[in-house]
């Protein structure tokens, strides 16, 4: 697992909302990029809070199986304020690795991220027929 372990990334931070009961940490860099926090991934797809931070140290097998997956293990560190004042110190991955988690766990049968899969396709194919037919 590659880690930044230098000073973390300063960011700044929303809660993004796919549904109701279906949320994460996002993190946006300062050049841009967009990244969600190890925590948020994993409760979201529906394993415990800490679980992909140990099976990336813990677990060979599974980090193996995301490793085929094209998960790139780049974890980032980053600190940010909330809305409601807090200083937040996060883990992050990018929307490439959070995607390939999404399609692990929906492999591993958890429901909530099948759920999760299903809408967001949903979204994508509706927007892929609005830009064909010029909508916006």
């Amino acid at each position: 697992m590659e880690e930044n372990l230098e000073i973390p990334i300063k960011a700044e931070h929303r809660t993004v909302v796919f549904f109701d009961g279906l949320d994460v940490d996002g993190y946006r860099m300062p050049n841009g990029e967009f990244r969600v926090g190890l925590a948020g991934a994993s409760r979201v797809l529906g394993y415990n809070e800490d679980w992909l931070g140990i099976a990336l140290k813990r677990s060979a097998r599974t980090a193996k199986e995301l490793r085929g997956l094209g998960f790139s293990e780049n974890i980032k560190k980053v600190i940010a304020q909330s809305k409601q004042g807090n200083l937040l110190d996060d883990s992050t991955i990018s929307l490439k690795d959070f995607n390939r988690l999404i399609a692990y766990a929906t492999y591993k049968g958890k429901k909530a991220a099948l759920a999760l899969q299903l809408s967001l396709t949903e979204l994508s194919l509706m927007d892929f027929f609005r830009d064909s037919f010029g909508e916006s």
